[in-house]
C-alpha cells in the first residue's frame, strides 16, 4: 500500500509540476520580448525556475521523497562532531599551507598569478574568520550558514584592521607580518582541533542546541536559485565591468592602492576599513596582480547576500511559518521596481527594440529605476560589505543564548566595522536600536548587550576619527569631517542615556503599560482589527494611486532632483514594486500572529518606519539646510530589504486559502497564475536593469583598448615609485581613465588647463597640495579638445616643451617638471607686455617657465603688465620681452616649424573656420578631396591668424601648389583674408587660376554674398599656369586708398572707397578648389601703435638701483 501511495504521490507531484511549468513558460516569455541581448535566455530559464520553486515552497513539498533526494539534509547527527573537529583541523592546516605558499612565492620572486590571488582571497575572506570563531568557541551558537557569513565578516575586519595598524610599514614588510599573523591563526586552530580530537570530545550537549541551517529542506533549492542568478549575472558582466572608467569598483581600487602605497596621501576615510581590506588582498596576492583580476574576485562575496537575507528571516520569522525564509530570500533577490511598465509602453509605441536610449529615457521618469538596483550586488563596494554587516547585526538581536561578553565583543566589532566601512549604515543601525530599546523590554539581554557593544564600537570609532584628524599625515589637507561622522560624536551620550533608561525607568513603565495593554485588548480587540484593516486598505489605495499618478504624469524627471536625491511620494509605489504591495497587505494578517511573535514583527516594522523617516529627513536637510552627501534612495534599499521579509505572509495566507478549494486542478491553475503574475511584476525590471548594465559595460569595455591599458599600467608603475606625483588629463573621459593608474591625486577640473589662455591658473593647478609634479596623460581622443582651444597655454605652449616618458599609437604621457605659481605679492615681478609683440604670447611664457621652475629666489614671483604703475617700485624686474624702440604692431609665423611632437594638431594659434587644414613638415597644409573639387562647399576654405588688425598696412605669404597636373578648367583660388568679422562678412584678395591664366581678384563677402571687383574672373595678369610655375610670393599692401597685390614681383592695384574700405578684423588665408597647397610663412603689419611702456623707463629704473633682468627668448621660435 505504501509503495502504491508513493507512486500515486509521485504522479501527482510531477503532473502538477508540469502544469506549473507550462504556465511559468507562458509568463516568462515576456522576458524574451522585453530585452534583446543574449542574457535574456538564461534569465528566461531562471524565471521559470523561480516560479516553480516558489510553488514548491508554498505547497510544502518538503516531505515529498523525490524532493528530499534533491536537497541537503541540514540535521546534524551525533557522530558529525568528530567530522566537524576534523574539518576544523584541516581548515587550520589550509590557513598555514596557503600562507606558506604565498610566502614561498615572494621569496622565490615568482610572478604574481591567479593562484596567489585565489589563496590570498580565501585566507583574508573566510578561513581566518572561521578560525577565530572556532578558537573562541563562538561557532556553537550559530547555524552553518550563519557561520559562513560571520567567517567573512570576522575575516574582513581582521584583514582590514591588521593592514590598518601596519599601514605605515612598507608593503613588503607588511606582507611578511600579515602572512605570519595568518600562520599563527592556523597554528592556534590546529592545536584547538587536535585538543578536541585527543580528548575525544564527542559530547552532544552543546552541539544539539546548535540551530539548524534551514527551516525546510526545500529552502536549499531557493538559496541555490538565488546564488545561480548572481553567478549568471557576474559571468555576463565581469571582468568587463572593471573597465568602466570611474565606476564604483575602479574608484575604490584606486583609493585602496593609494592607502596601501601612499597612506599619507589617502583621503577617503569614510571607507577606510574596506580599502584596508582591499589593500590586504593586493599585498598578500603579490602586489602585481592584473587590474581586472583583483577587481573581479571580490564580486564572489556578493553571493553571500541571499544567505544573509535567509538567516535574518529564519531568525525572525521562521516560527510564524517555515516557508517565509525561502520566499523572502527569493523576493529580495529577484524582485525590483515597476519601471518596466513604462518601458513596455515605449517599446510598443516605438520600433520594438531594446536599446540604451529607451532605457535611459525610462530611467529619467522612474528615478533611475532601470539603472539602480535595490540590492547592492552590481559591484562589491563598501556599501555591499556594510550591508552584509548590517544584516548580521540585526540577526544577532535574536541570538539569545550567546554569553554576555562574547555578545558585547561581537557587537563592538560589528559597529566598528560598520562605522569604518560605510558609516551611514552604522548610524542607521544604532538609531533603530535605540528607538527599539526605548519601547520594548523584550529581548532584554540581547538588546542591552547590543547597546553596550554599540557604545564601545562608537567610542573606538571616535578615537579613530581623532587620530585621523590630529595625527594621520595629511598633505592634501582633507581633515574636514562629513555630516555622518559629526553625528557619531553625540551617539555615546545618547546610548548611555538609553541604557540608563532601560535599567531604571523602563521596568516600571512596563508593569504599568502591560496593565493598560491588557485592558485595551479586552475592550478594543475587535476595534483594533478593524483599525488595522482600515490602515491596510488606506495604504493599499495610496500605493495604487501613487502608481497611477506615476504612470500618467509626464512632469517628473530624475534630473530635477539629482542634486538632492528627493523622492516624490508617488515614486515610492513604483520603487517598491510588488514587494511593497505585498508588505502592505501583510499588515492585514498581523493581528493573527501578533500575540506570539510580537518582538520580531515590532522590530521589522520599526526598521521600515525609521529607515523611511530617516530618508525623508535626509532629503529635507539636503533641500533646505545643507547637503549631507547622502541620499534617500540608500534608505529605500533598507526599507525594501525588510519589506521582503513581510511580503511572503499575504501570499502564503492566500495560497493556503486557495489550496483548500476542493477542485484541485482549479486551485493549481489559480496558484500557478498568481505566482507567475507576481514573479513577472517583480522580475521584469530586474531584467531591464541587468540589460542596461550589460549594454553599458560591454560598450564601455570596448572603449578602453590594449594600447590604453598598456599606457595606464606604465603610468601606474611610475606613480608607485614617484610618491608625490599626480596625474592630469585634458578631458573628463581621460581623467576618469586615470583611476586605473591609481594616482594619489587627479585634477578633477581639466577645464582649468584646457580653457586657460594664460599660465597663472594652470600653474596653480600643477602645484596642487604642494605635490612634487604631475604627469600629463594625453589620449588621441583629447586632440579634438585641444584643437578647439589652440590659443591656450596648454595647447600652444606647455605640451611642446614637455619630455615624453611613454608613447604608443593612442597615448602619450608627459612629465611636467615641478613648478611654482605666481603669488599676489613679491619683490620679484615678471613683466608681461600690455600688448603682445608680434601677437605672440609665447615669448613671455618661456620666461615664465624659467621662473616657475627656478630653484632660486625667483620661484617666488608675481606677474604684472608693463603699463602697471606699480612695477617700478619692486626690487627685481624680469622682462619677458625686449622693449622695442619702434611701436608698430606686426605678426609673423613660420609654418615650417612642427608642433606637438609631429602630432596632427591644429596649427599653433591659428583658428580654422572651414576646410581641411593641418600642420606638416612642409608648412601649413590645405587640401580638397578630389571628388569634391567641383562642389560649392570646396570654394571657400578659411583659416585665421591670431592677429587682429586695426589699421592694416600689409599682409604677405609664400605658398606652393602641389598638384602639378591640376584641372585648370575649374577655377582654383588662393587668397589673403582681412577685415574678418564673421564667416558672413570679410574681405579677401588673391589669385584665380583658370584656363592656364592667372587673374587677380579683389573680393568681399557681405552678409554671406560674394562680391568680386573687378568682375570674375578678375584682373588678368601676364602670369601663366604651368608645371614650372607653382611657387608664389604674394603680398597685399594698402596706400593712398589703393590696395596692391604683388604676385612674384608683379604689382596689381585696385582702388578702395567707402564701399570696400578696410575694417578692423582678423587676417588670415583661404584657398578654394585647390587639391593641395602648402603655405610656408605669413607676415602682417599694422600702422597702429603698440600700447607699451616707453623703454627709457626701464633704463631709468636700472640706473636708480633696481635689478633689471631681460631674458631673450626669440631662439624659442
Amino acid at each position: 500500500m505504501s509503495n502504491k501511495s508513493d507512486s500515486s504521490s509521485s504522479l501527482n507531484f510531477f503532473g502538477n509540476l508540469a502544469i506549473v511549468s507550462i504556465i511559468a513558460v507562458i509568463f516568462s516569455s515576456f522576458t524574451l520580448w522585453l530585452i534583446d541581448s543574449w542574457i535574456k535566455y538564461p534569465f528566461f530559464v531562471l524565471e521559470i525556475f523561480v516560479i516553480i520553486i516558489i510553488y514548491i515552497v508554498l505547497k510544502n513539498y518538503d516531505k515529498f521523497p523525490h524532493v528530499t533526494l534533491l536537497v541537503l539534509n541540514s540535521s546534524v547527527k551525533g557522530f558529525d562532531r568528530y567530522m566537524i573537529n576534523k574539518f576544523v583541523l584541516w581548515t587550520g592546516i589550509s590557513i598555514i599551507g596557503f600562507s606558506t605558499v604565498l610566502l614561498a612565492s615572494d621569496i622565490l620572486n615568482l610572478e604574481s598569478n591567479v593562484v596567489q590571488l585565489i589563496l590570498a582571497f580565501i585566507c583574508i575572506s573566510f578561513l581566518s574568520g572561521y578560525g577565530l570563531l572556532q578558537i573562541f568557541d563562538l561557532s556553537r551558537y550559530f547555524s552553518r550558514l550563519e557561520i559562513v557569513l560571520l567567517s567573512f565578516i570576522i575575516s574582513f575586519v581582521l584583514s582590514g584592521l591588521s593592514s590598518l595598524f601596519l599601514i605605515f610599514v612598507t608593503e613588503h614588510i607588511r606582507f611578511y607580518i600579515l602572512s605570519f599573523i595568518f600562520i599563527m591563526i592556523g597554528i592556534a586552530l590546529v592545536i584547538k582541533a587536535l585538543k578536541r580530537i585527543d580528548t575525544k570530545d564527542l559530547s552532544l550537549r552543546n552541539h544539539l542546541s546548535k540551530p539548524s541551517s534551514f527551516s525546510k529542506k526545500t529552502d536549499v533549492l531557493a538559496i541555490m536559485l538565488c546564488i545561480s542568478f548572481y553567478c549568471i549575472f557576474n559571468f555576463a558582466m565581469y571582468p568587463d565591468a572593471t573597465l568602466i572608467p570611474y565606476a564604483d569598483t575602479s574608484r575604490h581600487y584606486n583609493h585602496s592602492s593609494i592607502l596601501s602605497v601612499f597612506p599619507d596621501l589617502y583621503t577617503h576615510f569614510n571607507y577606510l576599513l574596506f580599502h584596508s581590506y582591499s589593500a590586504t588582498l593586493d599585498v598578500l596576492s603579490g602586489m602585481n596582480q592584473k587590474m581586472t583580476d583583483i577587481q573581479t574576485i571580490p564580486i564572489l562575496l556578493n553571493l553571500l547576500l541571499p544567505l544573509s537575507i535567509y538567516v535574518l528571516t529564519k531568525r525572525f520569522l521562521s516560527n510564524i511559518d517555515k516557508r517565509i525564509p525561502a520566499l523572502a530570500t527569493i523576493f529580495y533577490t529577484f524582485f525590483s521596481n515597476l519601471s518596466f511598465i513604462y518601458f513596455a509602453q515605449l517599446k510598443l509605441i516605438q520600433d520594438g527594440s531594446t536599446d540604451t536610449t529607451i532605457l535611459t529615457e525610462v530611467a529619467e521618469k522612474s528615478f533611475n529605476g532601470t539603472i539602480n538596483f535595490l540590492q547592492p550586488f552590481l559591484y562589491f563596494t563598501p556599501m555591499s560589505a556594510a550591508f552584509l554587516i548590517l544584516i548580521i547585526s540585526f540577526m544577532l538581536l535574536k541570538v539569545n543564548n550567546l554569553p554576555k561578553i562574547k555578545h558585547i565583543v561581537l557587537y563592538s566589532v560589528l559597529i566598528l566595522a560598520l562605522n569604518l566601512t560605510h558609516i551611514s549604515e552604522g548610524l542607521i543601525f544604532i538609531v533603530i536600536l535605540i528607538i527599539y530599546s526605548l519601547i520594548t523590554e523584550r529581548d532584554k539581554a540581547s538588546l542591552n548587550n547590543a547597546l553596550v557593544g554599540s557604545l564601545i564600537g562608537t567610542v573606538v570609532t571616535i578615537l579613530f576619527v581623532i587620530y585621523r584628524v590630529f595625527v594621520w599625515p595629511d598633505p592634501l589637507d582633507d581633515r574636514q569631517l562629513n555630516f555622518a561622522t559629526q553625528i557619531v560624536f553625540i551617539l555615546p551620550g545618547i546610548i548611555v542615556a538609553t541604557l540608563a533608561y532601560r535599567w531604571k525607568i523602563l521596568p516600571r513603565l512596563s508593569k504599568f503599560s502591560e496593565e493598560w495593554i491588557i485592558k485595551i485588548k479586552r475592550h478594543f480587540s475587535s476595534t483594533m482589527r478593524s483599525l488595522i484593516l482600515t490602515i491596510t486598505i488606506a495604504f493599499t489605495v495610496i500605493f495604487l494611486l501613487g502608481l497611477v499618478i506615476w504612470i500618467v504624469t509626464d512632469d517628473f524627471r530624475y534630473s530635477m532632483v539629482i542634486t538632492n536625491g528627493f523622492v516624490p511620494w508617488f515614486i515610492y509605489p513604483m520603487l517598491f514594486g510588488v514587494t511593497g504591495l505585498l508588505a502592505i497587505l501583510s499588515l492585514r494578517y498581523l493581528p493573527n500572529i501578533w500575540k506570539n511573535y510580537k518582538s520580531p514583527l515590532v522590530l521589522i516594522l520599526i526598521v521600515i518606519t525609521i529607515s523611511f523617516l530617516l530618508g525623508r529627513a535626509t532629503s529635507f536637510i539636503n533641500v533646505n539646510i545643507v547637503n549631507t552627501g547622502y541620499w534617500e534612495i540608500r534608505f529605500i534599499m533598507i526599507v525594501f530589504t525588510f519589506m521582503s521579509l513581510l511580503a511572503p505572509i499575504p501570499l502564503i495566507k492566500l495560497i493556503d486559502n486557495v489550496s483548500n478549494n476542493r477542485k484541485k486542478q482549479t486551485s493549481l491553475i489559480l496558484i500557478s497564475t498568481l505566482v507567475s503574475s507576481i514573479v513577472l511584476l517583480g522580475f521584469s525590471s530586474l531584467m531591464l536593469q541587468s540589460e542596461l548594465w550589460y549594454l553599458s559595460i560591454t560598450s564601455n569595455a570596448k572603449n578602453i583598448s590594449d594600447a590604453e591599458l598598456d599606457a595606464l599600467n606604465f603610468l601606474k608603475n611610475v606613480l608607485e615609485k614617484d610618491k608625490n606625483a599626480f596625474a592630469i588629463a585634458p578631458s573628463t573621459v581621460s581623467s576618469h581613465m586615470l583611476v586605473f593608474a591609481t594616482p594619489s591625486y587627479i585634477l578633477n577640473q581639466p577645464d582649468l588647463l584646457t580653457q586657460s589662455k594664460y599660465p597663472d591658473i594652470p600653474l596653480l593647478s600643477l602645484s596642487a597640495y604642494h605635490l612634487d609634479h604631475a604627469y600629463l596623460y594625453l589620449h588621441s581622443r583629447d586632440v579634438a579638445i585641444l584643437s578647439k582651444n589652440p590659443t591656450t597655454w596648454l595647447s600652444n605652449h606647455l605640451i611642446r616643451t614637455l619630455p615624453v616618458v611613454f608613447s604608443n599609437d593612442e597615448v602619450s604621457i608627459y612629465n611636467i617638471t615641478n613648478v611654482s605659481y605666481p603669488v599676489s605679492d613679491s619683490n620679484s615681478v615678471l613683466v608681461y607686455p600690455t600688448e603682445l609683440l608680434n601677437n605672440d604670447q609665447r615669448m613671455s611664457w618661456y620666461v615664465q617657465d624659467i621662473l616657475s621652475q627656478s630653484q632660486s629666489g625667483f620661484s617666488n614671483y608675481t606677474v604684472m603688465l608693463d603699463k602697471d604703475p606699480r612695477i617700478l617700485k619692486n626690487k627685481n624686474l624680469v622682462l619677458s620681452f625686449d622693449p622695442p624702440t619702434s611701436y608698430n604692431r606686426s605678426f609673423y609665423d613660420d609654418f615650417r616649424q612642427i608642433s606637438y611632437n609631429n602630432r596632427d594638431f591644429e596649427t599653433n594659434t591659428w583658428s580654422p573656420i572651414s576646410g581641411t587644414w593641418s600642420q606638416t613638415l612642409t608648412g601649413l597644409h590645405g587640401e580638397t578631396d578630389p571628388g569634391e573639387i567641383a562642389s560649392y562647399d570646396s570654394l571657400n576654405n578659411l583659416i585665421l591668424s591670431p592677429f587682429f588688425a586695426t589699421n592694416l598696412s600689409s599682409v604677405a605669404t609664400t605658398f606652393e601648389l602641389n598638384d602639378r597636373n591640376r584641372n585648370i578648367s575649374i577655377p582654383n583660388y588662393v587668397s589673403i583674408v582681412y577685415s574678418f568679422q564673421d564667416p558672413e562678412n570679410y574681405k579677401q584678395t588673391g589669385i584665380n587660376l583658370f584656363n592656364n591664366d592667372i587673374y587677380v581678384l579683389f573680393s568681399q563677402v557681405v552678409n554671406g554674398s560674394l562680391i568680386n571687383e573687378p568682375a570674375w574672373p578678375g584682373l588678368k595678369t601676364n602670369l601663366k599656369v604651368g608645371p614650372d610655375n607653382h611657387l608664389f610670393d604674394m603680398s597685399l599692401s594698402f596706400t593712398n586708398y589703393t590696395q596692391t597685390l604683388t604676385v612674384n614681383g608683379m604689382n596689381y592695384s585696385y582702388p578702395y572707397n567707402s564701399d570696400n574700405a578696410i575694417n578692423d578684423g582678423y587676417v588670415g588665408l583661404s584657398y578654394g578648389r585647390v587639391k593641395s597647397v602648402d603655405f610656408y610663412d605669413f607676415e602682417s603689419h599694422d600702422n597702429s601703435m603698440l600700447f607699451l611702456r616707453d623703454f627709457r623707463d626701464y633704463i631709468r629704473y636700472a640706473e636708480s638701483g633696481g635689478n633689471l633682468y631681460l631674458i631673450q627668448t626669440d631662439m624659442a621660435h
